[in-house]
């Protein structure tokens, strides 16, 4: 089941779900929450449905088809996102696969106001934080841990995460608190299109053939050290540098600089990864010879471009 908006050009939303369940052979029913008025460029207009509707939709194919999985997507408000975890919980739905929309940082906003109100009226929370919180309004204090922590995106438009790092920080700004490092948290790329770090980059891509028809990849030939390579030399300095960010003091305007350094030196290194990636999935979506061979790519890109560990402990200091 797929509780989403719907999308008119039927490139996103339910369509695109029901459209993946059927490709794998699923049954896939459907919850409505908005519909949008949207082609391949841009949106134009939005219409949330009531949260009354939406229960009842999931009640409906509940006491009927039932569920073995759900996936959310778009939940536009914290009325929407209130009333779909309600009936998860009260229906035991399993398996629930949560892929909220990131848009302009909206559905964001909505996800912060909701899990902060929360927390914030828990009778079991009143002393954790209490110290830390000071004279803060309990719901802000907690609306921007959670934007900090919990709240993570990503979109193919760049100009669409600068947006919603905005809409987050006009909707968490607080006195005395400098505004919260995000970088790490909306990234843009693409979510839903990638390959397996120790199952697929070790070897060359299946091509498409001149007649469409994608072969598989030869898996005896092993044309890079791709996952020695990255945890061997790499991966370490990468998930200490993350930790070190997420353990850096929030508010503090010295802290967020030090975190825009830190993130900014350590996704250098990641960027010849990232390509090795983007080359790997463009051997997919290439017709049959027409790049070169994906191994000579791959070793140039982590000869030229991945540094040793060395010189990036010697970056950051």
């Amino acid at each position: 089941m797929t509780i989403a908006g719907s999308d008119s050009g039927a490139g996103a939303g339910v369509q695109a779900d029901l459209k993946t369940f059927a490709a794998l052979g699923v049954y896939g029913t459907l919850v409505l929450t908005a519909i949008t008025a949207q082609n391949t460029l841009k949106v134009t207009q939005v219409l949330e449905l009531p949260p009354d509707l939406i229960a009842a939709q999931i009640d409906a194919v509940m006491s009927d088809i039932g569920a073995d999985a759900a996936k959310t997507g778009m939940l536009a408000n914290s009325e929407i996102i209130g009333v779909v975890a309600e009936r998860v919980r009260s229906l035991e739905i399993p398996n629930l696969v949560v892929d909220p929309a990131m848009g302009s940082g909206h559905f964001l906003v909505g996800a912060a106001d909701f899990l902060s109100l929360r927390l914030t009226n828990d009778p079991h929370l009143e002393d954790v934080l209490f110290e830390e919180m000071g004279d803060e309004d309990p719901q802000a204090y907690y609306k921007r841990l959670i934007v900090e922590r919990c709240l993570y995106g990503v979109d193919l438009n760049p100009l669409t995460v600068e947006l919603a790092k905005l809409s987050l920080w006009l909707h968490t700004v607080s006195r005395n608190k400098a505004l919260s490092f995000l970088d790490h948290h909306l990234r843009c790329g693409n979510s839903l299109v990638g390959a397996r770090v120790e199952a697929d980059l070790p070897f060359e891509p299946p091509r498409p053939d001149d007649r469409g028809r994608v072969h598989p990849p030869d898996r005896e030939q092993r044309v890079l050290g791709f996952t020695e390579t990255l945890t061997a030399k790499h991966l370490h300095y990468l998930l200490d540098t993350f930790r070190r960010i997420v353990e850096l003091p929030t508010g503090d305007a010295e802290a967020e600089r030090e975190k825009d350094h830190l993130y900014r030196v350590m996704d250098a290194v990641r960027e010849g990864f990232r390509a090795v990636v983007v080359a790997w999935v463009d051997g997919i979506n290439s017709r049959a010879g027409a790049r070169q061979p994906q191994h000579v790519f791959q070793v140039n890109l982590v000869e030229r471009r991945v540094a040793p560990a060395e010189q990036q402990r010697a970056a950051l200091l």
